[in-house]
């Protein structure tokens, strides 16, 4: 059975990948093609592939939250240390991101709708004029935290329920609000998002690494077949148009995205240099919030010192200078933060921390190698 070394590589893995190609696509087609000539290439597939990045996080999302709670099922006040927990990891990082854009925003001399900011705070939907597919907050990449938030709310109750009532629950509940969001299409921002079968990703994320819990493996070769899989239905599958986060978007991102995490998370995984990766990993998160702000503010200084240089040395640049900031970012803000607010949570007793990692067997360890106890084997 695989140990927690396995699990974290491959979810390490998906988490550098899947940033670095949004944060690469972000870059490349929404600043770098606008400069001079541009940068050649079609957009078509760069979309797809940034909604597929998009889609594996949330199948990560469902299988991460099974594998590091596991210590959590059936216990008291569960519930409300996981969604405490899930808000500290979340919210502040997003807060300092999205002030980062406000700030440069003013700096230039823009309009700021300050109900827009504060309803893109709190992660209420709300339709903005400069986008009709979805609502979007005004750190457009931070449209993907509601629907996190929504999944580890109803995550958050199985913590009562048990291991085993997990996958009916939330397969349950996300499926009730898909068929009301097909049933009845609701035009406003909160149900309109709250009824997007987009939903459907986080449960096949829960269902692997239930499956994985269990001892059960996929062979290598079935394991590369579905990675290729991946990329064959990446090239048929049709885009979205209108039904934007609908069922043809999950078709056209999510079946890739759930077949490249079958791949990578369905048995043991071995990487030459892990320890890159895994730094990369855990400044996904960082990369994902900050890569806009800090784009938005280099091509204000590129074009002025750097601009001969063209679009392509404006992709390379960027991305060296986004890295690097996110590095940073996680290591003297976005970590300490986490840790201190952390450290005022009451403790119930289980030895489980949900920023560090917890291998299939529910043994959890701290991060960064702190000394930790184990957890107790999971409840159902």
């Amino acid at each position: 059975m695989a140990g927690r070394k396995d699990r974290v590589e491959a979810v390490q893995l998906l988490r550098a990948v899947a940033a670095g190609t949004v944060a690469l696509v972000h870059i490349a087609f929404g600043f770098a093609d606008h400069i001079g000539s541009g940068l050649g290439l079609p957009r078509a597939f760069a979309g797809q592939a940034g909604q597929i990045a998009v889609a594996v996080f949330f199948v990560i999302s469902g299988y991460v939250m099974v594998v590091s709670s596991s210590g959590l099922f059936g216990s008291h006040g569960a519930a409300r240390y996981f969604w405490a927990r899930r808000i500290i990891r979340i919210m502040p990082p997003y807060w300092l991101a999205t002030m980062l854009l406000v700030g440069w925003l003013l700096f230039l001399g823009r309009d700021v709708e300050w109900i827009d900011l504060g309803r893109s705070l709190l992660l209420i939907p709300y339709w903005n004029g400069a986008n009709d597919a979805q609502p979007l907050p005004m750190l457009w990449p931070g449209w993907t935290l509601f629907y996190e938030m929504v999944f580890y709310a109803l995550f958050g109750v199985c913590l009562v329920a048990g291991r085993r009532a997990v996958p009916a629950f939330v397969c349950g509940a996300i499926a009730v609000l898909v068929i009301i969001g097909t049933l009845f299409e609701p035009h406003g921002a909160l149900m309109f998002s709250l009824t997007r079968p987009v939903l459907l990703l986080f449960p096949c994320g829960v269902i692997l690494a239930i499956w994985r819990s269990r001892g059960m493996a996929l062979p290598p070769w079935l394991r590369w077949s579905a990675m290729i899989s991946a990329f064959v239905a990446a090239s048929l599958m049709q885009p979205p148009n209108g039904d934007w986060l609908g069922l043809a978007y999950v078709r056209w991102a999510g079946i890739p995205a759930v077949l490249l995490s079958v791949g990578a998370l369905g048995g043991p995984l071995r990487l030459a240099g892990f320890r890159a990766v895994d730094r990369l990993g855990d400044a996904s998160y960082a990369l994902y919030l900050l890569h806009l702000p800090v784009a938005m503010v280099w091509i204000w200084i590129y074009v002025r010192v750097a601009a001969p240089l063209g679009s392509w040395g404006f992709v390379l640049s960027c991305l060296v200078l986004t890295y690097g900031v996110s590095l940073l970012f996680y290591r003297f803000v976005e970590r300490p933060v986490t840790r201190a607010l952390n450290r005022h949570l009451p403790h119930i007793g289980i030895g489980v921390d949900l920023n560090g990692g917890v291998d299939l067997n529910g043994r959890a360890e701290p991060p960064n190698g702190e000394p930790g106890s184990k957890g107790r084997p999971a409840r159902s």
